[in-house]
């Protein structure tokens, strides 16, 4: 094989077309590479090996360089962006070399400048490239028997394989936020509980996930559960590695930023608002999941109150998707009892609920009736104080938009933004905002205005049915002790033995008086009359006799 058997031998052949080869394209490198691998480790001793992976390395980098020059480098947003198909083109070429060498080509093209966004966007199409087509490769035989033997040694070095490419690309990504997507990392870390894969990649693939979460959407969390008992009953969902992710995200932040968040309050509308914080996306997509998974009937309360009570009470300015989740499980598991319904509700605080989840939450009979109480209670607060306080609100408003001071501060903040009015912070909100509140203040003025009106219809009609009531009772009273009196004194008069009636009244008319008066006297005085007449008459009787 050498020159001293003959000119013209295989080794003078192969050296000249290793140094004819850097000048080829990168698809004739790889094209030697792959040839090689079944050389393996001959090659390797021959360094062929390493001078393809130079070259490959050099041809690729230079068509990555000239991609950034014409401007179509860029980190896709979208599937669909049509700036890094150049990129591409040389991805799809490296991703037919083994993991082992497209390791090594990578390698070198980091050391020639090529940049981490360019560097991740290999992997990930590698990944992608790769896997798939290791779980589409079959054997195929004419014996079934030795086909279905060979299906299954098949099927296990096709999952060793693809557990081996797996783990060696998660440690060959970047550790940055923001360069792998999400979505990516998720879907790696899915087939890492499906291949079996080491504990530290899947803990590497949670702990990358939990620093990036409030980038996931709702979707890239449903994980579907892995069956591995058929006789046990398993949620249709993994909520356990989700609960994992939202730990691994609390475990990264630092709670400091959490609270120095909130005291901003809506100083801006920036990044550092609280509704673009990590945090704050990270409950609506909790809340989101929650949604989602309370309509699966073998979720136990148990897990769905762990997945709840995950992030701190500040992380939620607002709980009304909690609340539709948790009737949505109160909906799908009716046989609750009412404790469990109670304990299900002390996930929510009925305060931070808006008033059309309000209206809902008072008319639903799957709430037990100690959260309704607690919510009718809490309404009636918030009425009372928006009654109290919409009046001084618009005053306030008013006063601070015409005062001189601040109308250079009004003007330069109509964005929302944070001004220094009389020495103080105040937050002045967009337009939209103004108007609303406006319109609010104006409904609120009416409604304490007709109360008003009829607090005072109230207390004119009290006054005039107390000021009856008193003509009332003084009219009979004074009727009433007038003609007691009368009566009084016409039966003393009766029963006086010297009182004669006046002459000049006819006899029959002063028997009929006398007996008109003595028929109208109570049954006392008629027997104290019949006593004094009997007493005359035996006076006279006497006197009869003793003459």
């Amino acid at each position: 094989m050498t020159e001293e058997h003959g000119k013209d031998n295989l080794v003078l052949q192969a050296e000249a077309y290793l140094e004819r080869l850097g000048k080829k394209t990168l698809g004739d490198i790889l094209t030697t590479l792959k040839s090689c691998e079944k050389l393996l480790p001959l090659a390797e001793d021959l360094n062929i090996i390493s001078g393809c992976v130079d070259y490959a390395a050099v041809k690729a980098t230079s068509q990555q360089t000239v991609s950034n020059q014409e401007g179509l480098f860029s980190f896709p947003k979208d599937h669909n962006d049509s700036r890094k198909i150049q990129i591409e083109q040389w991805m799809k070429d490296l991703s037919a070399l083994r993991i082992d060498i497209y390791e090594r080509v990578l390698a070198g093209m980091r050391l020639r400048g090529l940049k981490t966004e360019a560097f991740a966007i290999a992997l990930m199409y590698y990944a992608h490239q790769s896997l798939k087509g290791l779980t589409t490769k079959k054997a195929e035989f004419s014996d079934p028997s030795i086909q279905t033997v060979m299906d299954v040694r098949s099927a296990t070095d096709m999952e060793r394989e693809q557990r081996k490419i797996l783990e060696r690309i998660v440690n060959l990504l970047p550790r940055e936020n923001g360069v792998v997507s999400i979505s990516f990392l998720i879907g790696l870390l899915r087939a890492a509980y499906i291949l079996g894969t080491s504990t530290e990649c899947r803990a590497d693939l949670e702990k990358r996930i939990g620093s990036q979460l409030h980038r996931a959407n709702m979707d890239d969390l449903l994980i579907p559960s892995l069956i591995t008992n058929k006789n046990a009953e398993v949620t249709l969902f993994d909520v356990d590695i989700v609960r994992r992710l939202f730990i691994s995200f609390l475990e990264q932040k630092d709670e400091y930023d959490f609270h120095q968040c909130t005291s901003l309050g809506d100083a801006n509308d920036g990044l550092n608002s609280p509704s673009q914080h990590p945090i704050s996306k990270v409950c609506i997509l909790l809340d989101a999941y929650l949604m989602e998974v309370a309509s699966d009937p073998r979720l136990t309360l148990a897990k769905f109150m762990d997945l709840a009570e995950l992030l701190p009470s500040y992380a939620r300015p607002v709980e009304d998707n909690l609340y539709k989740a948790c009737d949505t499980f109160l909906k799908t598991h009716s046989s609750l009892t009412d404790i469990d319904r109670k304990r299900l509700c002390r996930l929510l605080d009925f305060r931070k609920i808006s008033q059309e989840v309000s209206l809902h939450a008072a008319q639903n009979e799957r709430l037990p009736m100690q959260a309704v109480v607690q919510l009718l209670f809490i309404e009636q607060l918030r009425i009372r104080n928006a009654i109290q306080s919409g009046e001084s609100l618009g005053h306030q408003y008013t006063d601070m938009l015409l005062d001189d001071q601040n109308l250079s501060l009004v003007s330069s903040c109509a964005t929302g933004t944070v001004c220094r009015v009389n020495g103080a912070l105040t937050t002045l909100y967009h337009k939209d905002d103004y108007a609303s509140i406006r319109r609010e203040n104006r409904e609120l003025k009416l409604e304490v205005t007709r109360m008003k009106m009829r607090l005072s219809d109230l207390e004119k009609e009290h006054q005039n049915m107390r000021k009856a009531m008193e003509k009332g009772s003084s009219y009979i009273a004074h009727h009433q002790d007038h003609g007691f009196l009368r009566a009084f004194s016409r039966t003393m008069n009766k029963l006086n033995p010297f009182h004669h009636p006046r002459v000049s009244n006819p006899a029959g008319h002063h028997r009929s008086l006398h007996q008109h008066s003595s028929n109208s006297q109570p049954e006392p005085q008629i027997r104290a009359q019949s006593a004094s007449s009997n007493s005359s008459r035996s006076s006279k009787n006497n006197r009869h006799s003793i003459s």
